[in-house]
């Protein structure tokens, strides 16, 4: 029988194994000159390092950990 730490273990390679899985699939689309969260400008190294991307740094930094803590504990 498993334990909650094995429970937990097994929720968090899940969501690492989403997360990689995502950032391997390269999008086709343009990536947006202002940040969807905050407006910022989106520097131009990080539009053409990750393509389609609508997220400034930081921001996307901020949304990923949102949705690993919703992953781990949803």
């Amino acid at each position: 029988m498993s334990d909650i730490a094995d429970k937990a273990n097994d929720a968090i390679q899940e969501n690492l194994d989403r997360i990689l899985a995502q950032r391997q699939m390269p999008s086709t689309e343009p990536s947006a000159l202002e940040c969807e969260e905050c407006g910022a400008d989106i520097p131009e190294a990080r539009r053409i390092a990750v393509p389609g991307t609508e997220h400034c740094t930081e921001c996307a930094s901020m949304l990923e950990r949102k949705r690993f803590i919703n992953g781990v504990m949803g």
